[in-house]
This record gives structure tokens, sequence and C-alpha cells, in this order.
């Protein structure tokens, strides 16, 4: 049976999206910034409009206008994730695996850019909606992250008794301009992630300066002796596991049975309960690609048409490739040291069998540069949740809208 909507006059809809978020029990702050940051003072009016009009009654209520109205709100209010939802599974051949689309809205406080404002409404929704006590969770690097973590230590509402164990880690190396910038690694992420939830000031899990790449000038028994060493550094290990081609050989003792391919299980990457990442175009200048692009023998603008972006540092390939574009992208993932395709993908996997988990959080803010990656993220199952401020949003359904006409995606 199809449900009752009635027309609301565009004049009039912040007065009944107002009177409904106040039923769902939104303060008047957040209702405010839910509607595209208007003042307190502003929606204290349109509610007090709302009773007067009978679609609310009074203090905190519930809602007492006709079943239409409140269908249609709700229908506004959900349709662009109800839509986007909906068109990523009919692109993805694992659509089971996004568990859910999220989109923020673009509302700041005066002075705050728009990455502040993604930031500051992503840290309130990880702690009051994702994050679980004793979840053990993987950190990317990168500017987005930091502000995130950030955003999370400000706020004042995190008791650190609530947290239990839960856990941060880095699971991307640094390329050299990171090492420059340590703040931006994702060893310090983790940290401000540790230190706002349960106080931690150190973690057994972390290593610091870890190339994400190998450098160009490294090939050959050069390049295999960076990533014995790798192996040698113990929270490298912790987080990834012991790789035994690689491992310094011991002598085995009279009681050593059996040997996983893997020493520790592959790895804390093989038990996480989530990984946050945020999401790097394809444009030639961006750091992160000229390093890769550069430790790969490759030209960056070479790289940039062979691939949408990366995602955690892992370049992905358009979804059909020509050779030469999918010879490119192996070659400088071949380069890489952290994070792989394969555990972002387990990551994935397992939020399917226990949606309680974090699975795979990628965040994106600021628009169409983004929009093909994360599209590609989903078509390959690599995301669990995906986090968007509007315009985002936007920019990937106009993206969507051009690949379904069978526009050229690159």
């Amino acid at each position: 049976m199809k449900r009752p909507h009635i027309h609301i006059p565009d004049a009039d809809l912040d007065i009944y999206k107002a009177a409904y978020l106040a039923t769902k029990g939104h303060s008047q702050k957040e209702i405010g910034d839910m509607l595209g940051g208007i003042g307190q003072a502003t929606v204290h009016r349109k509610l007090r409009e709302a009773r007067e009009r009978k679609l609310i009654g009074k203090s905190r209520p519930p809602w007492t206008g006709t079943d239409g109205a409140r269908n249609t709100v709700e229908d506004l209010l959900s349709r662009p994730v109800d839509e986007l939802s909906d068109r990523f599974a009919a692109l993805s051949d694992r659509p089971e695996r996004l568990l859910e689309v999220r989109i923020l809205e673009n509302a700041r406080d005066a002075g705050e850019t728009e990455h502040q404002d993604f930031a500051r409404r992503t840290a309130r929704y990880l702690v009051d909606d994702l994050l679980r006590a004793n979840d053990k969770i993987g950190c990317a690097w990168g500017g987005l992250l930091l502000s995130v973590a950030e955003e999370v230590e400000r706020l004042y509402d995190r008791p650190h008794s609530k947290w239990g164990d839960i856990a941060f880690m880095p699971i991307c190396g640094d390329t050299p301009e990171v090492f420059r910038t340590p703040m931006f690694s994702a060893a310090n992420i983790a940290a401000h992630f540790d230190r706002a939830l349960v106080g931690r000031t150190d973690s057994e899990y972390t290593f610091s300066s870890v190339a994400g790449c190998i450098p160009s000038d490294f090939r050959g028994a050069r390049a295999q002796t960076i990533r014995e060493f790798f192996q040698t550094i113990p929270g490298y290990r912790k987080v990834f596991g012991v790789d035994p081609q690689l491992a310094p050989k011991k002598p085995p003792s009279k009681n050593q049975g059996h040997r996983p391919a893997r020493g520790d299980g592959g790895g804390m990457i093989t038990q996480l309960d989530g990984v946050l990442t945020s999401l790097g175009t394809n444009e030639d200048d961006s750091l992160w690609l000229v390093a890769a692009a550069t430790a790969a023998q490759v030209e960056p603008s070479e790289l940039a048409s062979a691939c949408p972006g990366n995602v955690g540092g892992i370049f992905l390939s358009h979804p059909h490739p020509t050779a030469a574009q999918k010879k490119i992208v192996d070659r400088v993932n071949a380069r890489w040291t952290g994070v792989s395709l394969e555990h972002l993908e387990l990551c994935a996997k397992r939020a399917t069998r226990d949606p309680k988990r974090l699975g795979v959080t990628v965040l994106a803010c600021r628009g169409e540069k983004q929009a093909l990656i994360a599209i590609e993220c989903v078509r390959l199952g690599l995301v669990s949740r995906l986090i968007l401020d509007r315009n985002t949003s936007h920019a990937i359904a106009l993206a969507l809208d051009r690949l379904e006409a069978g526009e050229v995606r690159e």
C-alpha cells in the first residue's frame, strides 16, 4: 500500500523538517546544523510556528501533524541517501559490502572551512554511532584523517572509561613528504585517536616513519633488503605479521610444530574491526601520486591517466584498463609496503558478516575530485561505510549519470 503524501510549499519546508527532527530528539543546535547552518534563534522560531500549525505538541513532542506530511518530510530527508545506495547496489558486484552511506550536511560556523566542518561532523558521528569499546581499528594517513582525530580530541563528552581497550594502529607507511611533516603520518593519527579515547600516550602497535613505497633507486637486492628491514621493526610485525620469506632466519626449536604461511595469524591487520581511510585523487601534482610514481619509475601523468586515484595509498585501476594502464598501476602498487587491497577486502568482508564492525570506512569531502575513486571503491566491494559531505554526494551522482550514459571515465 502506497504511503500518503502531501505537497509542502518550499517556503514551509524548513518548518516541517525542523518539527520532524525535533520529534527524533535532536537539539535546536543540531536541527540548525542539519538545515544548512541556520541559527538557534531561527530554529526556535520555526518550532514555534510548527506548534501553531499543530505539527508537534509542546516541549519534546511526538509528531501530531498528518501522516502525509510526516511521510513527505521523511522522504525529503532520506531520498539522497536512498537513491545513492540504490545506484551503488546496481553498480557493484558485491552490493552487500556497502552497509551504509551517510551524507553530512554542509553547514559551517563562521570562519570554518568545508574541510573543518566535515571533520567536526565526522568526529561526532564516529563517537556517537560507529566506534565501539575494544575495537581494533587501522588508520591511514592524510590531512583529513588528522583533522577528524583532532576533532575527536575536542569533544567534551568522551570519558575514557567508556572505551575499554579500543586501539588504533597505523596501516599505511609514509611517503618522503610525510617524513618531513610527521603530523600527517598514520602513526601520529592513530596516536591522536588513542590519546583522545583512552588517554593512551603511546601504543605497542605504533611504528613511525616506515616508508610507504620503496624509493626508485632501491631495486633488486637493495629493495629486498628494505623489505627485510621492515620485518625487524616490532610495530610493523605486530600490525602486518611475520613474512617467513623475509623474516630473519632462526634455527627451529625441538618443540616447533607446523608454522602458518604468515606468523601471528597475519598480524593485527587480519583481525581488525575497522579501517579509517580517506581517498586520494589522480591529480598528477598530488604528493602521494608523485612519490609513488617516482618510486616505480613512471611519469606522474602516466599514473594519473591510468587510475581514478587511491584508497589508503593503494592505487586502483579503471574498470576496464588497457594492458598498459594495468601494468603501470601494478608496477606502482608493487612498491607499496603497507596495507594491500586484499587486506581491505578482508576487512569489508568481515563487516558484511558482522554489521556491528566498523569495516572499511571511507571519508570523502570537497566534491568531484574524489567522486570516481569513491565509485570504484564501491564497485570493487572495498567499502563498508561511505561518509560524504553533501557536495561530494552530488558529485558522485553526476559521475554515475555520466557512467550510465556510457561516457569515458578518464
